[in-house]
């Protein structure tokens, strides 16, 4: 870990940081609400050296930042640039040597998380599953991170799914099924429809295809009905109303008519039939 620092420091020294200007630097210490600074950069491997907006300049020792943010770096928008270009592989590691550069200044997280996606995209799932299942227990210190708990424990169960490891996602659906937050818990109810759904499909007996299309239904159901605070209920309700459809289940259209009566203006909403 200290090694990891050090090169993190050595590098950020070495190396010139072409910055854009448009957003602002800023610094929060302790309780302290976060400051914003007209520049924030390495002075040496324990100090930042901080340029003030009204001019003038001091010192902040890095072990009393909470958290730093700087505008984005151009490795960074170079690898989003790799990324919105296809070249996968290269985006996600650009964004990865990215995400050691630039720990100390906030782009650690967004790097990492973009890192993964790039490499599902890659298919380089168990790279992928690694960051993903760290990033979704790890503690942010700026809250505009927080969000990727969330954003990494839901796509971890879509990339068991596309590396074929459904034992693993039915697993950790089941794990996720049991939390209170309603996001993670309907998407786990998700999850566990997605997986017997695609079970249903590969199984060879028409029985045993039916027993686990229903499961997915119930499995939708949970979703759509226990968790209505949601993000993922209109496509639990639309996925419910298409597997009743398939089955020529009567309640379809209970599900349909749920779904355009609170969700007019959705996608899911606008694919009904």
């Amino acid at each position: 870990m200290k090694k990891l620092l050090f090169l993190t420091i050595a590098s950020l020294l070495a190396l010139p940081m072409g910055l854009s200007a448009e957003n602002p630097y800023i610094l929060k210490k302790g309780d302290k609400k976060p400051t914003e600074y007209k520049k924030i950069e390495l002075k040496n491997e324990k100090t930042f050296k901080v340029t003030y907006l009204k001019g003038g300049a001091g010192d902040v020792q890095i072990n009393q930042a909470v958290y730093v943010w700087i505008p984005k770096p151009e490795s960074v928008a170079a690898a989003d640039t790799l990324a919105q270009a296809g070249d996968f592989e290269k985006a996600a590691e650009t964004y990865l040597a990215a995400a050691t550069e630039f720990k100390l200044f906030g782009w650690d997280p967004y790097c990492r998380f973009e890192a993964a996606k790039a490499l599902k995209q890659a298919k380089q799932y168990d790279s992928c599953i690694k960051i993903l299942n760290s990033m979704r227990k790890e503690e942010f210190a700026n809250p505009n991170d927080q969000k990727y708990n969330k954003e990494a424990a839901i796509m971890l169960g879509d990339v068991y799914m596309d590396a074929g490891k459904y034992a693993a996602a039915l697993e950790y659906a089941k794990e996720q099924s049991k939390l209170k937050d309603d996001t993670l818990a309907g998407a786990a109810y998700l999850l566990c429809g997605k997986i017997y759904r695609m079970q249903s499909k590969e199984a060879a007996d028409e029985d045993k295809q039916k027993e686990l299309l229903m499961k997915a239904a119930y499995a939708y159901f949970g979703a759509a009905l226990l968790f209505k605070d949601a993000v993922t209920r209109p496509e639990a309700l639309y996925t419910s109303w298409e597997i009743l459809k398939e089955l020529k289940d009567a309640r379809a259209g209970e599900f349909a008519k749920i779904l355009r009566t609170e969700y007019p203006d959705n996608a899911f909403t606008k694919r009904l039939q």
